[in-house]
C-alpha cells in the first residue's frame, strides 16, 4: 500500500491531500522498504490474514494498490496478469464524490446526510420495492429533508425539440419526483429535491432553478445543479466551484 500511494503521489501529488499525509507516514513506518515485485504482490493478496472476514473489505485496497504497482511496473503483455487498464464505474465516483462533498459541509448540528437511504414501499404485496435516494439531506428535529439523486452525464442545459429529449433523462425526471412525492407522502417538510450532475456550461439559474415542485403550488423547490467543470483546469478552480455549488444548495435552506 505505500509503494502504491507512493506512485501515485509521485505521478499526480495533487490526489495526495494533507489530510492523508498521515496515513502514508504510518504505511511507511510499517514498511519493509524493500522493492514490490509480483511475488511481493503475490504474497499481500493470498496472506492468510484476508481470509478472516473481519478484513474481507481490506481485500479491495490491496487489490487496488496491485493494480498500481502492475501498471508502474509495465509487466510484460504475455504475463497472466498483465493488467492492460483500470475500469471503475463513473456513475458511482461521482455519486461518492457529491455525498462526500455535502456531507462535510452539511452533517453539523442536526442535519444528518445519508447515502442510498433504504425505503421500502408495498412491503405487504408481491411487487414490494425498495428504492434508494442518492443523497438525503435530513433534519430529523425539524422534520425538513432535501433529496437528490447524482448523474455522471454531461449536462450542457439543453431542453428537449424535435431531435431528441435533450440533457435530461426522461427517467431520471421520473425517478427523482417519485422520491420527493414519497417524503411529501411521509409528512417530511421537503424543501428542495432535484438532479446533480458535471456541468459542461456556465451555471444559469434561470434555465434550472423552480420555486415550485412541478411547476406551481408547492413550497418544495426542484433544481438541476451540480459541479461546474467547464474549463476547470486545476485543483484550486474545482475548490472555488465546489463552494459555488454548497452556497447554492445551503441558500435552498435560508430560503426557507
Amino acid at each position: 500500500m505505500y509503494c502504491a500511494l507512493d506512485i501515485v503521489e509521485n505521478k499526480m501529488r495533487n490526489l495526495v491531500f494533507s489530510k492523508i499525509a498521515h496515513l502514508k507516514n504510518l504505511l511507511h513506518h510499517h514498511s519493509n522498504k524493500k522493492i514490490v515485485d509480483e511475488n511481493t504482490i503475490q504474497k499481500a493478496l493470498n496472506h492468510k490474514a484476508l481470509q478472516n472476514s473481519l478484513y474481507s473489505s481490506f481485500k479491495d485496497t490491496i487489490k487496488l494498490a496491485s493494480y498500481i504497482i502492475r501498471h508502474n511496473l509495465n509487466i510484460e503483455q504475455k504475463s497472466r496478469y498483465f493488467l492492460q487498464g483500470l475500469v471503475f464505474d463513473v456513475s458511482l465516483l461521482w455519486e461518492a464524490y457529491l455525498y462526500k462533498l455535502l456531507k462535510e459541509n452539511f452533517e453539523k448540528d442536526n442535519w444528518s446526510v445519508i447515502h442510498e437511504e433504504h425505503i421500502q414501499v408495498y412491503e405487504n404485496n408481491f411487487f414490494k420495492r425498495t428504492i434508494k435516494p442518492d443523497i438525503v439531506i435530513k433534519n430529523e428535529t425539524k422534520n425538513q429533508i432535501m433529496v437528490f439523486d447524482a448523474k455522471s452525464k454531461k449536462m450542457t442545459f439543453q431542453g428537449s425539440d424535435n431531435f431528441g429529449m435533450g440533457d435530461l433523462d426522461r427517467e431520471d425526471f421520473f425517478q427523482i419526483h417519485t422520491y420527493i412525492s414519497y417524503y411529501k407522502n411521509n409528512k417530511f417538510d421537503v424543501i428542495a429535491g432535484g438532479l446533480l450532475y458535471p456541468i459542461e456550461a456556465n451555471y444559469d439559474k434561470n434555465k434550472c432553478f423552480s420555486q415550485a415542485l412541478f411547476g406551481k403550488n408547492s413550497d418544495t423547490k426542484f433544481i438541476v445543479d451540480g459541479i461546474e467543470l467547464f474549463k476547470a483546469k486545476s485543483i484550486k478552480s474545482i475548490k472555488c466551484r465546489e463552494k459555488r455549488f454548497i452556497d447554492r444548495i445551503k441558500n435552498l435552506f435560508n430560503q426557507t
